[in-house]
């Protein structure tokens, strides 16, 4: 555990294993200020505040997770060894790659929906223009939504409506696996 506090790497911790975290290409960034210029607009003047990737998120005492965003209401932090976890996000964004997508997918977004406070996850693509919206239902279930370039991503949580188009700002497909 103390490689976490010590590296310069960026690192996770899962099941409480260190794991690497991969950098995107560049599309994978085009996409994370995409939702910052999407995002920030909506949260003005209220306990809703928006963290960027270098913002870790627990989980549990074995999962520590850097989204690629995060909204938090009324923000609580718990200590991580020499940084501060969210605990109680609502809305969580994660852009996949080739290179994070299996690992964004299959292992982060289940330990997600264990969270209590989350409300919505956002996964984006990066190679394609798909974005996988899951949104918790009153009674605890997920309901999961396919969107593509023509639809709009609504975040009732948040009072939050914007064009997929826009997430997708400057995106160039061709390249986004370069």
């Amino acid at each position: 555990m103390d490689h976490l506090a010590l590296s310069s790497s960026r690192l996770e911790l899962v099941e409480g294993n260190i794991r690497e975290r991969l950098s995107g290409p560049r599309e994978h960034s085009r996409i994370q200020s995409n939702i910052n210029r999407c995002v920030l607009p909506a949260l003005d003047e209220r306990e809703l505040e928006f963290f960027g990737p270098d913002q870790s998120v627990r989980i549990s005492p074995e999962n520590y997770f850097f989204p690629d965003g995060l909204i938090a209401r009324s923000a609580q932090f718990g200590a991580f060894r020499d940084f501060d976890a969210l605990l109680n996000p609502i809305v969580v964004f994660e852009v996949l790659s080739r290179e994070s997508t299996v690992h964004d997918l299959a292992t982060k977004l289940p330990q997600y929906r264990r969270l209590m406070s989350l409300q919505v996850i956002v996964a984006i693509d990066s190679a394609q223009p798909w974005i996988e919206l899951s949104t918790r239902r009153s009674d605890g279930s997920w309901i999961v939504r396919d969107l593509f370039l023509n639809d709009e991503l609504e975040l009732e949580v948040i009072g939050l409506r914007v064009p997929v188009r826009e997430l997708y700002h400057r995106v160039s497909f061709d390249s986004a696996e370069n």
